[in-house]
């Protein structure tokens, strides 16, 4: 964890510094391209900062379940976790399809409704594997990854 907050602030400042160097010379969106951490193209800073970022965040839930591990909100979480294909495939399809026939992609809404929205999806997301996994072991895409595989 020690590691990751080193990593991930030093290539915040770094980044951060870099482009207030090179604005001056090749202009603020170019340096943001080239030195910020954008998604879009995923270059070597962005890389590190979500990296270190993702190491932080997983080694912070494994301190969590060595204390948690055997209560029921963690092991519904858990669950939830065994069902990340399903759930990613759903957050696109479903989840994305939503929102696009909503018209609310790049429609200016307001932070408080994605929240909202985000939550009450995960929240359905919850009960969709609580309810699955009453009668199935793994979910569905899981299960079909599984049996193509085997």
């Amino acid at each position: 964890i020690a590691t990751g907050t080193i990593v991930l602030t030093s290539v915040e400042v770094i980044s951060a510094a870099m482009v207030a160097l090179a604005s001056p010379h090749l202009g603020t969106d170019l340096a943001v391209a080239l030195f910020g951490r954008n998604m879009i193209p995923p270059l070597p800073l962005y890389m590190l900062s979500a990296g270190s970022t993702a190491m932080i965040v997983v080694l912070l839930l494994v301190e969590l379940s060595q204390h948690f591990g055997s209560s029921r909100w963690w092991r519904v979480l858990a669950t939830t976790g065994q069902f990340a294909l399903t759930l990613y495939v759903a957050h696109i399809v479903i989840g994305m399809g939503i929102i696009q026939t909503l018209g609310w992609i790049d429609s200016g809404q307001p932070l408080g409704l994605a929240t909202l929205y985000s939550l009450a999806f995960y929240a359905g997301c919850i009960t969709f594997v609580g309810l699955w996994h009453m009668k199935f072991q793994r979910g569905p895409f899981e299960a079909l990854l599984r049996h193509i595989t085997d």
